[in-house]
């Protein structure tokens, strides 16, 4: 960055677009929880279900720490974290088998 530009015109930090991603994913986290486990059977699905589910905690609570502590957000990190929230929901269907055809297109 130049010196001559000010401080917020860092246009390759996501930090403020991150902060509204990471509250939402806590906001979609405990939702998550709270439907697959009100009156749940304990299948060997829900067991892989909440491995996925601790897999995305544990990413958005490392995302959450950077964030705290004011590091430098880049794009491959933004857009890591979109990949692992896509392929943790893919996931999740194919595992619970609710699917309706073999062919699943992610849009």
């Amino acid at each position: 960055m130049a010196e001559s530009q000010p401080a917020y015109a860092d246009f390759e930090d996501y930090r403020y677009m991150q902060r509204i991603v990471v509250v939402v994913r806590w906001f979609v986290i405990v939702a998550w929880l709270v439907i697959n486990h009100w009156r749940a059977d304990m299948v060997l699905s829900l067991l892989f279900v909440d491995l996925i589910g601790v897999g995305v905690i544990i990413l958005n609570g490392w995302l959450h720490w950077r964030l705290h502590r004011g590091w430098h957000m880049s794009r491959r990190i933004a857009v890591g974290m979109s990949i692992a929230d896509v392929v943790a929901i893919t996931a999740g269907v194919a595992i619970t088998g609710r699917f309706d055809n073999n062919f699943f297109v992610v849009s």
